[in-house]
């Protein structure tokens, strides 16, 4: 397509100095009529149907990486290796392992964690972060799988807060409750990045400041101390991952827990 456009750019310029632009030339040199040779007229003129592979040219993806880059700063990411579709499609089953394969019952134990709706969502905070952790590893591919993991997470938020709505009997109280979540999960996201890069005390502390003072259970510190041994190993389980089997093969994804919780 990028050789299209460069053909027609250039066309008024070569037909005022008598020229040709052979795009069958792998050098893509300008040619006078005269310096044309007669047995290769046709191939000259056609070579558009002649040279189907012009347009997988170095040139031509370089430019495509560049305008790539030149959407990035207006807010436009477009993938870089794998296909858009594979990025969404990755992005529905990681959450849904989140959901479904988190061993939820056995952390609640392990950690003092309560039963409640309003625990099971910072638990799906606190995976997200940790497959985000490596996502943002992969440039705008990631970045992709990040924004649509989001959304999804969000919309899933709603759906059941919607079916709370006769409990709750007023919209508005919702919609408090989501903008709440919106702002925790910023916190969250801010406190275990400063408490993964620093030591267990530093994420102790962040998982109390986001957890555990919500929680209705007496916490004792060995609670704190086996949620902090979790995320440490999780997060060191996900970032072995290859980013390959993470899109292609997300179904392959398992949220393992360590052996002092089985």
């Amino acid at each position: 397509m990028s050789c299209l456009k460069t053909f027609f750019a250039l066309h008024p310029i070569m037909r005022l100095q008598n020229r040709g632009f052979c795009l069958a030339n792998l050098s893509n040199r300008w040619i006078t009529n005269a310096q044309r040779p007669k047995d290769n007229f046709l191939q000259c003129t056609n070579c558009l149907k002649n040279y189907p592979l012009v347009s997988n040219r170095c040139y031509a993806t370089a430019l495509s990486e560049k305008l790539k880059k030149g959407a990035y700063r207006f807010g436009i990411i477009l993938p870089s290796k794998y296909k858009y579709r594979h990025l969404e499609d990755a992005a529905y089953v990681l959450l849904n392992s989140i959901y479904m394969k988190v061993q939820h019952t056995k952390l609640r134990e392990n950690a003092g964690l309560e039963d409640s709706f309003n625990m099971w969502t910072r638990v799906v905070f606190v995976h997200l972060w940790c497959i985000f952790m490596r996502l943002k590893q992969e440039g705008r591919d990631g970045e992709i799988v990040i924004r649509k993991m989001t959304n999804l997470m969000w919309n899933d938020l709603n759906s059941r807060y919607d079916k709370f709505q006769d409990e709750i009997k007023e919209r508005l109280k919702v919609r408090e409750i989501m903008k709440e979540n919106y702002n925790a999960i910023h916190m969250f996201f801010a406190f275990l990045d400063e408490g993964i890069l620093s030591g267990d005390a530093q994420l102790a502390s962040a998982l109390w400041s986001t957890i555990y003072e919500s929680n209705t259970y007496e916490s004792e510190a060995w609670h704190v101390e086996a949620l902090v041994h979790y995320i440490r190993f999780i997060t060191n389980h996900i970032d072995q991952l290859e980013m390959e089997e993470l899109i292609l093969k997300p179904q392959s994804l398992e949220w393992p827990v360590p052996s002092e919780f089985l």
